[in-house]
């Protein structure tokens, strides 16, 4: 399988540069959030779900970064972490969408401490993490029913496992078909 676009490491968030395919397959790891603000912006991670994930793990990122107790101090550092990284990318549904899920998440744990709340940030952001692995996987082994043996596909944009965080969207399909050993051609 493909090596994973975004992860969390050891306190950082992994991302693939993508820039620099496909002459080199190199990582960056983003211990600050300016620096995973800096590789959405210049589309080092590329694709709408892995960009929405990286931004929930650069709300950990952020909130990790805090050292007060104030868990309403806390939530403005947060809330300011996460404006910051909307700014990186103003277009991009996914990452609003990843935002959103992070601060939704403090809203509802208002009365818990700020330790609670850097758990539960870290909980939800891999909550995303899997959820868009299991779309994925979902929307492929739906898609493998139409790919026939013999056919020819054709597919167009980062639709593969780069623009995820692990299977791919259109190219979860063409997965899905070839682990149902289905055999078929692939213009991309």
């Amino acid at each position: 399988m493909n090596p994973p676009t975004v992860t969390w490491e050891k306190g950082a968030v992994k991302l693939i540069d993508q820039t620099l395919l496909p002459q080199k397959l190199k990582y960056i790891y983003c211990r600050k959030v300016p620096v995973l603000w800096e590789a959405i912006k210049r589309l080092r991670v590329r694709g709408a779900p892995a960009i929405g994930v990286a931004a929930a793990y650069g709300v950990v990122l952020g909130a990790n970064a805090f050292k007060g107790k104030s868990t309403q101090t806390f939530t403005v550092h947060v809330r300011k972490v996460s404006r910051y990284l909307a700014s990186a990318r103003p277009t991009a549904v996914n990452l609003f969408y990843a935002l959103e899920r992070m601060e939704t998440l403090l809203k509802k744990h208002k009365d818990a401490s700020v330790a609670q709340l850097k758990k539960l940030l870290k909980a939800e952001a891999d909550i995303l993490f899997e959820e868009d692995r299991q779309v994925c996987r979902e929307m492929g082994a739906h898609g493998a029913k139409f790919v026939k043996s013999g056919g020819t596909m054709m597919t167009v944009c980062n639709a593969g496992a780069l623009a995820t965080v692990d299977y791919g969207t259109a190219l979860g399909v063409f997965y899905a078909a070839k682990e149902r050993r289905k055999k078929f051609n692939v213009f991309a």
